[in-house]
């Protein structure tokens, strides 16, 4: 995932055995960063310029070299979470409308960093995670997890996390092998079982 620490980003991954401290891969810089997503071969860092233009730099997982830019789009993306669904090969993402009032599920288009409108969220999800079965679960404000519907963005409660949510940076992966959402709180990393 992506980390700010001080006035630095930085890519880091977490090995989840042992003391799970963070690993920095590469150091980004110069650019307020809004969300991050891995495809399994790249991971799509998405960043703001200049207040108005949004497009993502694109590093290979494992070398973690600068592949190259995304597409750039004057759209305001507002991502809130993002999270890559293996069985359609689709990005989806909780975002906050463009009335900055609410939030939606949305697709994200890779190639062009536009968003297409799935739902209305009836609240902000602060963090997503999709198993390789296509089955996204998503982490609410509330510190509850749901299952989210890709076709439709309609969400059914599955149980509470009993985690209190806070406004930290957040995240979240599937772990197919063991079949746990991993859900990392700004310096916490939680295992939540769907």
């Amino acid at each position: 995932g992506v980390v700010k620490r001080g006035n630095n980003s930085e890519i880091v991954t977490v090995e989840l055995q042992g003391s799970a401290t963070p690993e920095n891969k590469a150091s980004l810089s110069g650019w307020t960063y809004y969300g991050a997503v891995c495809d399994g071969s790249k991971m799509y860092i998405f960043k703001e310029i200049r207040g108005v233009i949004y497009s993502s730099d694109v590093y290979m997982v494992g070398t973690w070299y600068l592949f190259g830019n995304g597409a750039s789009s004057r759209e305001s993306l507002y991502i809130v979470s993002l999270t890559h669904n293996a069985v359609d090969n689709t990005v989806y993402g909780c975002f906050t409308n463009s009335s900055a009032t609410a939030f939606d599920f949305c697709k994200l288009d890779l190639d062009t960093s536009t968003k297409t409108v799935i739902a209305a969220l009836p609240q902000r999800f602060v963090a997503l995670a999709a198993d390789n079965g296509g089955t996204i679960y998503g982490i609410a404000i509330d510190g509850n997890l749901y299952k989210i519907y890709p076709s439709s963005g309609a969400i059914t409660l599955i149980g509470a996390t009993g985690v209190e949510v806070t406004g930290v940076s957040q995240d979240a992966c599937y772990d197919n092998a063991l079949g746990q959402i991993y859900w990392a709180v700004g310096n916490e990393v939680y295992s939540v079982d769907p």
